[in-house]
């Protein structure tokens, strides 16, 4: 007689007990059910981990808020980024068409008037990305 395997897969969720600092995993659906119902868990050592906790809220809701603020710190970010690629490039694209950055007149050789008539304005290398 041939023997026969089950393989199951179970989501673990890993916990960190803030009484001890062990971390420890449990099935997630019962970690769920926990928070759902309320119910305290145990870690390993015994201490009680309680999701009716006033302190575990506000701790998880301060937590949400800092995600957020990151997500949100981060999509203004990428729109500044954005922004600035614009202006760069317009301004690259006028510069190429001959037109001075400073007084926005239009030379055939851009260089010559820019050393002779705008001495303090630098050239600063701008990378391609």
């Amino acid at each position: 007689m041939q023997p026969y395997y089950i393989t199951e897969t179970i989501e673990i969720e890993i916990t960190e007990c803030a009484h001890c600092g062990i971390q420890f995993g449990a099935p997630k659906n019962w970690m769920n059910a926990a928070r759902k119902d309320k119910r305290d868990i145990y870690c390993p050592n015994g201490h009680t981990l309680s999701f009716n906790d006033p302190q575990w809220a506000r701790e998880l809701k301060a937590a949400k808020e800092s995600a957020k603020w990151w997500r949100d710190e981060a999509e203004r970010t990428a729109r500044s980024l954005t922004a600035t690629r614009g202006v760069v490039t317009k301004i690259k694209n006028r510069i190429a068409n001959g037109v001075c950055p400073c007084c926005h007149r239009q030379f055939v050789n851009l260089q010559r008037h820019m050393t002779g008539q705008h001495p303090e304005f630098k050239e600063v290398e701008l990378k391609d990305e």
